[in-house]
């Protein structure tokens, strides 16, 4: 764990200047409303989130609006008269019309643009596009600059298998950190979002303790992880067995931690821990389902490819169930009920399954 104490730093200390989060959907607006309270943050996003923070700031709702308590110096003295500027903004917004009120906090960040701007000396870049979006994204960050100037770039998404092509267009200059993100949110309309807690495990290099810090200081939960390719392994495996089950449920984590569908998680484990001991990553079946049905059990979020399939986007379960569809044969691993969500998700998402909404 990460200190809360300063202490003298060393040197090879990595201290970042701003922050700029690429892709400000509910992880992206979520982390960057949080880490407004500590650095001046730019979120690059879609117009119909830009536009409504750029109007009143992020909205948090959730039990991540006001946890921890967080360090608010370091960025008073850039607010200004400008709306867009400064660090975070108590409307008292609870008028509860459903546009910014219900008790959510505003936050006011730095920046809030529809393009990535130029990445400015120090930067850290957390990078929070959709699994399928990573290639387009990384190429968009090396234009602008982020392989020359961010002290780090970090990719927060789901699933495994766009790694070469990110690495390849933003160049070995790049400093790329691994980061997992077990932290759930939710977008509850424009510029909105619903924070349902869960860490950040953060690799143990200068950029991760820098990264891991950073979150503390804004009242989030981090810590530093030795083997970070084991737990990245270990959450894409925790992906694949419960983020299907929600999706075609239409319900939230916790509601699928029932005792008839643990022999269907057990299998989705099994097979990806099977595929992981081919290359090279050794991990444990039973205790990491025990791992899973504890942090879903207490997890009230929407997962992603749900609110992908609400929202009527495209999912990233090629990136997961679909992986080890492809991969497991290749390396003589059977993956039948990988394969079988995945083909139930592919099938939902193209409204062939008469699946309708659910009322969450």
């Amino acid at each position: 764990m990460v200190s809360r104490k300063t202490s003298k730093a060393s040197p090879d200390a990595v201290r970042f200047g701003s922050v700029t989060v690429f892709g400000a959907g509910a992880l992206g607006m979520f982390l960057g409303a949080r880490l407004s309270r500590v650095l001046p943050v730019t979120l690059a996003g879609r117009r119909v989130h830009i536009e409504a923070i750029r109007q009143r700031g992020v909205l948090v709702g959730g039990i991540g609006a006001r946890a921890g308590t967080g360090s608010r110096g370091g960025v008073g003295s850039r607010v200004g008269v400008s709306s867009r500027n400064g660090i975070r903004d108590r409307d008292g917004l609870g008028d509860g019309d459903g546009t910014g009120g219900g008790g959510r906090e505003a936050y006011r960040v730095f920046r809030a643009e529809e393009t990535c701007p130029p990445i400015e000396p120090g930067a850290l870049c957390l990078v929070c596009v959709k699994a399928y979006d990573v290639g387009k994204a990384a190429r968009i960050l090396a234009e602008a600059g982020a392989a020359r100037a961010a002290a780090a770039i970090v990719f927060l998404q789901n699933g495994i298998g766009f790694e070469d092509e990110a690495a390849g267009a933003l160049g070995g200059a790049a400093r790329m950190a691994t980061a997992v993100c077990h932290t759930g949110a939710t977008v509850a309309g424009p510029g909105m979002v619903d924070g349902w807690g869960g860490e950040m495990l953060c690799e143990d290099t200068a950029a991760g303790r820098a990264f891991a810090g950073l979150l503390i200081r804004a009242g989030l939960e981090a810590r530093i992880c030795r083997d970070i390719k084991r737990e990245r392994w270990k959450k894409i495996a925790m992906n694949c067995a419960l983020n299907p089950l929600t999706a075609i449920l239409g319900v939230r984590n916790r509601l699928t931690i029932v005792p008839e569908l643990r022999s269907v998680r057990a299998a989705v484990i099994g097979e990806c821990a099977a595929v992981a001991a081919k290359m090279g990553v050794r991990l444990a079946p039973r205790p990491l389902l025990t791992e899973l049905e504890a942090r879903a059990s207490a997890s009230n979020n929407v997962n992603s490819m749900l609110q992908d399939i609400l929202a009527g986007r495209r999912t990233e379960v090629d990136y997961l169930n679909g992986f080890f569809e492809r991969q497991g044969p290749r390396l003589g691993v059977r993956c039948p009920v990988n394969s079988a969500l995945a083909a139930i998700i592919r099938a939902i998402s193209a409204g062939r399954m008469g699946w309708r909404p659910p009322a969450l």
